[in-house]
């Protein structure tokens, strides 16, 4: 009988035990475990003819590319023409989250951003009419038979060349 005290006061103290580590250890667990993931955002990088984006973070694009970029940190996008030509044969044209015809742009990572950089050989506009051709030559500071191309067209602000298209004749 001694005996049977003796194991059933053994057994009361491992039944504590167990229901002690069964309770502490989910606690110890939750003070233990690793800090939250670090917000980012996802930059979409898309590119037609041939060149590639420079990122500074390092990443190179050769084709459609996407990097994931911790929230609101800065990043530069670099254009950069393909090896078969060069900056002055190549107009790089920005669109998306980057616009305009320089060859980087700068983002900050508040959300999501995508961006398509285009790189067009010689990007020759083609105007037909000779007069608007002349207009926008001045307009742009451009030599007489100097091309224009989608970079000046992109740079190029609203002005009145005197032509009004599809009006009564007695708007004219």
């Amino acid at each position: 009988m001694k005996k049977t005290i003796e194991q059933n006061k053994y057994k009361t103290k491992l039944l504590a035990v167990l229901i002690f580590v069964a309770i502490t250890i989910p606690l110890l667990a939750g003070q233990c475990s690793s800090p939250p993931e670090a917000k980012t955002h996802d930059l979409n990088i898309t590119i037609t003819g041939s060149g590639q984006v420079e990122l500074s973070t390092g990443k190179i694009c050769k084709t459609s590319c996407t990097e994931s970029l911790a929230e609101d940190s800065e990043v530069k996008l670099t254009a950069k023409p393909g090896t078969a030509t060069t900056a002055t044969e190549t107009t790089i044209i920005w669109s998306g989250d980057c616009s305009g015809s320089t060859d980087s742009c700068s983002l900050k990572m508040d959300s999501d951003k995508t961006v398509t950089a285009e790189f067009d050989i010689n990007g020759v506009v083609s105007i037909p009419d000779a007069n608007l051709a002349k207009k926008l030559r001045e307009k742009l500071g451009l030599a007489v038979n100097e091309d224009i191309t989608k970079a000046h067209m992109l740079n190029l602000t609203s002005f009145d060349t005197g032509f009004r298209f599809n009006t009564p004749d007695s708007e004219r």
